[in-house]
């Protein structure tokens, strides 16, 4: 839209995914908060394309790519994406 210069319809489907995303993000604090509560166990988030993996350098955490997504954007299957756009 916004290559298109449609300036507003650009700025309200940003607000609209980011509103998504948000509501997503809410779901899974309170179901984690629910599973704690219950002491019932709660697989956290997990990203799709990465994995986090302690630098061997740095010792520091870092996002590492671990596959999958280019051959996702080939076949255009996001059949595992959650919806969130």
């Amino acid at each position: 839209l916004m290559e298109n210069g449609r300036w507003d319809e650009a700025n309200a489907e940003k607000q609209r995914l980011e509103e998504k995303q948000r509501l997503s993000r809410k779901r899974r604090e309170a179901e984690a908060a629910r599973a704690t509560e219950d002491g019932t166990p709660y697989d956290p988030y997990k990203p799709l394309w990465f994995e986090r993996k302690k630098d061997p350098v740095t010792q520091e955490l870092a996002h590492v790519y671990k596959g999958g997504y280019w051959e996702s954007k080939e076949k255009q299957d996001w059949s595992l994406c959650p919806d969130i756009f």
